[in-house]
């Protein structure tokens, strides 16, 4: 097991005081809502107005919030550790943690790969619980059957055949409205053990952002500022090019904003996502048109990029979100949308901490690296020709004929008549193969070893994944993960940690 938790979370509450001290210190209006909290009416009702529902976790405009989140579908252990780090450390200050589901996205929801062991081998099977709508956002996508889930839950094998189960089951009893939200209320149930009740942890989806007043507020700011937001956001972005975030396009007449447009009612089928663009040309109104010029009517819904949806929250501007949890991933494009904002806007943010790690299936096949095939392929082809050099594999009535072969290997090259060493050769081999058909379990064990190498790089490869459904996982190895990572959380310094796994706490890991 590997964790990765940067900053200490024995610095999160210095950073957030910190960031709260210099935000009550700037100037300007909340663009949603009053000047302390900017909407907390809108972003406390849509929760509220979820857990009503949905049956999940309620705030109040008093709480001070921790969040995190990921897209609507059934993800590795390195996302629940997000939601364990943020439950810990809620508990611990007296915070509430809210999942953001990001039902704005398109991606496969219901798709499940699962590992299977055959013949000693490792096989991917691809699940799909469900009917899904090709290339449209999960929350514009209608619900699915849940009695048709659970029959091809049933299906699976156990563990995560009765945690599936129980999460649709819970889903079933919720009056979900979106594809998104039976997901959204699934992965709450399915992270119940490890973060607390359904009851404590609040549910936000990124689709909710549309009725909220801040966010408008913050389409509105950059319409108003396109040329010069977009020319920071671009420059910004070309300074981090590990991040893989690509610049927005900008022409003489229309410039890309880091939004998209969606069209239709949530739950409607509709939901394909449009790239936004303010059309800057006409120097009387800038107008936002799709990338084919049209102009966007008031059926499209605006929606963040990944840039945009975590500013939106950590700008204060939707409401009291003092820390914001991000992945590797998030952690690296965040570093750009911060610097973005301070140059664009001259604000600073809530802060952002990065959490994640690294839990593997435990397999009992041959697992094996390039360098046990390479060595198990020249031992089958060096054994055919020394089946007398493998220890134990002679024995008396082999002697005479080990001993001839000595004898003309050992003398080879003092006779240089072509046609003796043509007949020393022949021998040489007749012998091998002599003692080939006497010993032949030599050989099946060396097939064997070559076999299996063969399987174990391929099974390296599967067994080597991060990424399977935390679902999968033993439930002791995932409160291990809780243990370690509140053990975290109430350390006074990072030599305070105690654990056998391996942790990497205060400095990121890129490669995760």
């Amino acid at each position: 097991m590997k964790i990765v938790i940067e900053p200490q979370m024995c610095e999160w509450e210095g950073m957030v005081e910190s960031a709260v001290g210099a935000r009550d210190g700037e100037e300007g209006e909340k663009l949603g809502g009053d000047e302390q909290g900017g909407d907390d009416d809108g972003l406390v009702a849509c929760i509220n107005a979820n857990a009503d529902r949905l049956g999940t976790g309620r705030v109040s405009c008093d709480d001070r919030l921790v969040v995190t989140g990921h897209q609507a579908w059934f993800w590795h252990p390195g996302i629940l550790a997000k939601d364990i780090a943020g439950a810990v450390w809620a508990e611990k200050t007296g915070r509430k943690l809210v999942h953001l589901v990001v039902d704005h996205d398109v991606n496969a929801a219901l798709r499940l790969q699962v590992p299977v062991e055959k013949d000693g081998r490792l096989y991917v099977q691809t699940v799909r619980l469900g009917k899904e709508m090709v290339g449209v956002s999960t929350g514009w996508q209608g619900v699915v059957d849940v009695d048709e889930v659970l029959e091809k839950v049933g299906e699976l094998d156990e563990p995560l055949r009765g945690v599936m189960r129980g999460a649709w089951e819970r889903v079933q009893a919720a009056d979900c409205r979106t594809l998104a939200e039976q997901v959204g209320v699934a992965q709450v149930a399915m992270m119940e053990p490890y973060v607390g009740g359904a009851g404590e942890m609040g549910l936000l989806f990124t689709s909710d952002f549309a009725e909220m007043k801040g966010f408008d507020g913050l389409v509105e700011m950059m319409v108003g500022d396109a040329a010069r937001c977009v020319r920071i956001y671009n420059e910004e972005v070309r300074r981090r090019p590990e991040a893989g975030v690509g610049e927005l396009v900008v022409t003489r007449e229309f410039v890309e904003l880091p939004l998209w447009g969606i069209k239709g009612e949530k739950g409607a089928g509709a939901g394909r996502r449009m790239r936004v663009f303010a059309d800057v040309g006409d120097s009387r109104e800038v107008v936002l048109v799709d990338e084919w010029g049209e102009v966007l009517g008031d059926d499209v819904v605006m929606m963040p990029k990944a840039l945009m949806m975590t500013w939106a929250l950590r700008s204060g501007e939707l409401g009291r979100c003092d820390l914001f949890i991000h992945g590797t991933g998030g952690g690296i494009y965040d570093g750009i949308m911060e610097s973005w904002w301070l140059r664009w806007c001259g604000k600073r943010l809530a802060p952002m901490a990065v959490v994640t790690a690294d839990l593997y299936l435990d397999f009992d096949v041959p697992n094996s690296g390039l360098d046990e095939l390479e060595a198990a392929v020249w031992w089958a082809h060096h054994v055919v020709h020394n089946v007398e050099r493998v220890d134990g594999a002679v024995n008396d009535g082999d002697g005479v004929l080990v001993e001839e072969k000595r004898e003309l290997l050992g003398h080879m090259d003092d006779d240089r008549d072509r046609r003796r060493r043509r007949a020393a050769f022949k021998r040489i081999h007749t012998i091998n193969d002599e003692l080939v058909k006497r010993h032949g379990e030599v050989i099946e064990a060396a097939e064997t070893r070559l076999a299996a190498a063969k399987a174990g790089v391929k099974n390296r490869a599967i067994a080597g994944r991060r990424d399977w459904c935390f679902g999968l996982y033993d439930r002791c190895e995932l409160k291990r993960l809780r243990e370690m990572i509140a053990g975290a959380c109430h350390a006074e310094k990072e030599g305070d940690l105690r654990g056998d796994c391996e942790k990497v706490v205060g400095s990121r890991d890129e490669s995760l």
